[in-house]
């Protein structure tokens, strides 16, 4: 597959979702006023949708030097079963209670009888139900 992300007119050239959302994860260097804003990619590892409430991910096992409090922005991708489908922020967060935060661990919680609480998101055998991307500032 090869197509041009029109904004910044470059040609991007990947087989799959996850590749392209790591293309997107890797723009760095993006200015806020004095601090500078970057991004850290989680990912989720086997998540249950269908029958787990929510799931936990320990985010904090790179950098220990880095604090909740500096995170600007949390957005979430999630793929079904059959990883052929990607789901972003704005559909995820209709089908999530919640998405937690605290110095080591993001929790993210389904709606029971949400969008993701069916047969399609109930594999624990896929790579990854999906990514967490945490924007934060140094």
């Amino acid at each position: 597959m090869s197509f041009k992300i029109p904004f910044f007119n470059v040609p991007l050239q990947k087989e799959d979702n996850r590749n392209l959302f790591s293309w997107f994860a890797g723009l760095y260097g993006r200015s806020s006023g004095s601090d500078l804003v970057l991004s850290r990619e989680v990912s989720m590892g086997d998540w249950n949708v269908h029958s787990t409430a929510s799931i936990t991910v320990n985010y904090k096992n790179v950098n220990t030097d880095f604090s909740f409090k500096k995170v600007r922005s949390i957005s979430v991708i999630m793929f079904n079963d059959d990883e052929d489908t990607m789901y972003d922020s704005s559909l995820v967060r209709a089908g999530l209670e919640s998405v937690k935060i605290d110095d080591t661990e993001i929790t993210l919680t389904k709606i029971t009888g949400g969008f993701f609480d069916n047969t399609d998101f109930d594999s624990t055998s896929i790579t990854t139900r999906g990514y967490i991307m945490l924007g934060y500032v140094t």
